[in-house]
């Protein structure tokens, strides 16, 4: 309840919602479901060195945009 309030709450506001934490499947599939706009945590990314960040960065499954650091890659399966 109090998610899905904070998602309105942001939407109607015009902000871009962004879920930190995600770790779990459950979570991202409530957090589609509520209209989140965008998600981070280990579930979409776990930990990685900074080598391994730069190479995913050379291989372009990450991008930086606007400061921000950008998946290009779908999430997990279940």
């Amino acid at each position: 309840m109090i998610v899905r309030a904070i998602v309105n709450l942001g939407q109607s506001l015009g902000l871009k919602v962004i879920a930190e934490g995600v770790e779990l499947r459950s979570q991202l599939d409530r957090l589609e479901r509520l209209g989140c706009d965008e998600v981070q945590g280990n579930l979409v990314c776990p930990p990685i060195s900074a080598e391994a960040f730069e190479a995913r960065i050379e291989a372009g499954t990450f991008r930086i945009q606007d400061g921000f650091v950008e998946a290009v890659v779908e999430p997990p399966g279940p």
